[in-house]
């Protein structure tokens, strides 16, 4: 179970990066290494970044149904962005309603 004070802490940094990290898988669209979404961050904020955080954000982003990836390699920290904004099904059907 998440403590309160963990969810909070989430909902800060998220509020922090979490813009970030959406502006990174959208440009993103394929395999990554956490380290290039770290240097995203990074370049982009005042300050430094504890190196877990955009690693969370993406977890709770995809937790949220905000963006999908799989994990490829984790050994080697390569994962894949599948899609962004809505689920790949969702779009689907939104387009049939969109034709009819």
């Amino acid at each position: 179970m998440i403590s309160t004070t963990d969810h909070q802490e989430r909902e800060r940094v998220r509020s922090r990066i979490g813009s970030l990290v959406m502006r990174f898988c959208q440009r993103q669209l394929g395999p990554f290494h956490m380290e290039q979404l770290l240097g995203y961050v990074e370049s982009h904020v005042d300050g430094r970044v504890a190196p877990d955080s955009p690693g969370r954000i993406l977890r709770l982003l995809q937790e949220k149904g905000e963006l999908g990836y799989r994990v490829v390699d984790r050994t080697r920290s390569l994962y894949e962005i599948l899609w962004v904004g809505q689920r790949p099904a969702e779009q689907a059907e939104l387009f049939a309603a969109r034709a009819s």
